[in-house]
């Protein structure tokens, strides 16, 4: 079987989703800069989102 058209998508997750590490980055009092695409983590940890375009940097 192969896999020519098929998307192929990691199976593993980020060790960004332990919710153990999202509280500790949500309660870190200074500045975190991070890329993900984890909606979760997201939600939960930051308080503002940048999206980088072909455009430029722009608030979600």
């Amino acid at each position: 079987m192969g896999t020519a058209g098929k998307a192929i998508w990691p199976r593993n997750f980020s060790p960004l989703s332990a919710p153990v590490i999202r509280e500790v980055l949500a309660q870190f009092p200074g500045c975190v800069i991070s890329v993900s695409h984890d909606r979760r983590y997201l939600e939960k940890v930051c308080d503002r989102v940048l999206e980088l375009t072909a455009e430029g940097l722009h608030e979600v």
